[in-house]
């Protein structure tokens, strides 16, 4: 009778230790899929806004070009680090695929953890600097209709 308890308790050990990767699979990629969601928000609020802003701000600023230029290589270094964070969150895909031991997925789970964080930013980031450069150009064209 102890042989059959020992192997029932060895079965019911290893399906505890099944379920835990795969809900840390689970989990690590809904986190995967939040960050690579939230970098492409931002990029498609870019990809929205930037033609507006350089447009508007070489109409009020001819005589300025690298005025234009800064503010394009600002929307456009943003842009580029969100999507690579989108083609990064494809290499994770892959992690998730093949990793196999506890430990892996404990790592993998944490460091997918604070990488989410830092993506929660990505939004009211671009959202902060598209509304700050929009304020600034108001201004400019109010300025320029009382002078």
């Amino acid at each position: 009778m102890d042989i059959l308890s020992i192997l029932l308790s060895v079965i019911g050990w290893e399906k505890d230790r099944a379920s835990k990767v795969s809900d840390r699979r689970v989990e690590a990629a809904r986190l995967n899929a939040e960050v690579a969601g939230e970098a492409a928000r931002a990029v498609d609020m870019l990809n929205f806004a930037m033609p507006r802003i350089l447009k508007r701000c070489a109409e009020l600023c001819p005589d300025q070009p690298e005025l234009v230029e800064s503010c394009a290589k600002t929307l456009d270094t943003m842009r580029a680090n969100a999507m690579q964070i989108c083609a990064q969150s494809e290499g994770i895909k892959e992690q998730i695929a093949s990793a196999g031991s506890s430990a892996e997925w404990d790592k993998l789970v944490s460091g997918l953890h604070e990488w989410r964080v830092t993506a929660s930013r990505f939004v009211p980031e671009a959202d902060r600097v598209i509304r700050r450069y929009e304020e600034v150009l108001d201004t400019e064209a109010a300025r320029r209709e009382v002078g």
